[in-house]
């Protein structure tokens, strides 16, 4: 028998049997990742000059110092990514407090373009790598691989996962379109013929790594 005290005056009792499995009935579940730590944090700045103070010890382990510190401040981490063309884009966002309270003035959601701006720059590099103009359809091939991938195991494979899923951005059809290809078990090499495989640099990744 198993004794739970719940308060000062009751007693809950629960009984351990031999050979059940008791996470037969557990829900598993993975939380969701960030780079982004969302419960925040503190950045402190200290500066103060230290020195070591002479004993004529004869153990050289042993030590003393003297220091002073000074502390300028603690200042609270962001924990929502901030991108300089939100700051300068117009008069209204100067500074990040304006910019909020005229977001709330307005009751409007400004939208998160950081994703079409890396897939853009993936396409990019992605021609430059291979001298053609097949940069979205290589994209739409590892999106559609990526999809497939059952279980992502590693910080790095994580990571890609994050990158090559798109989410609820105001993206072109063809990224969710990808996704819903390769959850369906079509053929992302004959989908997408204009990249086979080997003709984009980033394939070692997602085959190494995913």
């Amino acid at each position: 028998m198993i004794a739970i005290e719940t308060n000062k005056t009751s007693w809950a009792f629960a009984k351990l049997e031999i050979g059940i499995n008791v996470t037969g009935t557990t829900l598993h579940h993975q939380k969701k990742r960030s780079l982004i730590f969302e419960n925040g944090g503190i950045i402190k700045l200290v500066i103060g000059p230290i020195t070591a103070m002479p004993l004529e010890d004869p153990y050289n382990w042993r030590s003393l110092i003297c220091l002073y510190n000074l502390h300028i401040g603690e200042y609270i981490i962001p924990t929502k990514p901030t991108y300089p063309w939100h700051k300068w884009g117009d008069n209204e966002s100067k500074s990040f407090k304006k910019s909020k309270l005229y977001r709330k003035a307005v009751n409007a959601e400004e939208p998160d373009g950081s994703r079409e701006f890396f897939y853009t720059a993936l396409e990019y590099f992605i021609n430059l790598h291979t001298n053609k103009r097949h940069g979205r359809e290589c994209l739409l091939r590892l999106i559609c691989e990526n999809s497939q991938i059952k279980y992502h195991i590693g910080l790095f494979s994580e990571i890609l996962n994050a990158i090559l899923t798109p989410g609820k951005e105001s993206l072109n059809e063809s990224y969710r379109q990808a996704v819903e290809l390769g959850q369906l078990g079509v053929d992302c090499v004959k989908y997408y013929a204009k990249c086979p495989p080997g003709d984009n640099f980033l394939d070692h990744l997602i085959h190494d790594y995913v």
